[in-house]
């Protein structure tokens, strides 16, 4: 799932994708969080995939 969400970065094409994925990236585009360009998905400006570390005194961290 993590190789996955990373690659969207740099963009995946939908027949690279398990039948699982295909169901996430639907629902990613039915949100408007990514976008197709040329057959290819990719993870639109603002929205980021990763860890979210908060400290002690209420700062977050990605």
């Amino acid at each position: 799932m993590k190789e996955f969400l990373n690659s969207l970065s740099y963009g995946i094409s939908s027949h690279e994708a398990s039948n699982e994925f295909k169901q996430i990236l639907r629902e990613l585009l039915a949100n408007h969080i990514i976008k197709e360009h040329k057959n290819k998905y990719y993870l639109n400006n603002g929205f980021a995939f990763g860890v979210l570390d908060i400290s002690s005194k209420g700062t977050g961290f990605l």
